[in-house]
């Protein structure tokens, strides 16, 4: 099980919702246009079955999945974040022989000035459990 297919499935799982139309690994491509949705690895570790035949059986990995865009207030951002948190929070989502299960850990929101220009960040860390199907 490895961190690329986790990305992957969940890359698959927020664009299925109509409207997360993209996703983004970490940042958004120069050129694409805001609001967007983004996602990143926070922290990831392998659950262990101990003895004999025992090996990974498990990945728990931390994501944090927001919503960027430039703006004065919170108003679209916080919709697109609710899409993000209606698609996540609870999946229970398989393809290509693996299960992932994601639960919302906790909320963040906040805003960074580059240039003059305000970018408000809204969405929250997910944790996602894959394990094979």
């Amino acid at each position: 099980m490895t961190a690329e297919r986790l990305e992957k499935m969940l890359h698959a799982l927020l664009t299925s919702n109509a409207d997360i139309p993209k996703a983004w690994s970490g940042i958004v491509p120069a050129g694409e246009a805001l609001p967007a949705v983004v996602y990143s690895l926070a922290s990831a570790s392998d659950v262990i079955q101990l003895g004999p035949g025992g090996g990974q059986i498990l990945v728990r990995a931390t994501y944090l999945v927001k919503a960027v865009g430039q703006a004065s207030g919170w108003g679209a951002l916080s919709t697109l974040a609710s899409a993000i948190d209606s698609t996540l929070d609870g999946a229970d989502y398989q393809a290509d022989g693996y299960r992932i299960e994601v639960r919302r850990e906790r909320p963040i929101a906040y805003v960074e000035e580059d240039q003059g220009r305000q970018y408000r960040h809204i969405g929250g860390y997910y944790t996602v459990y894959m394990t094979a199907a």
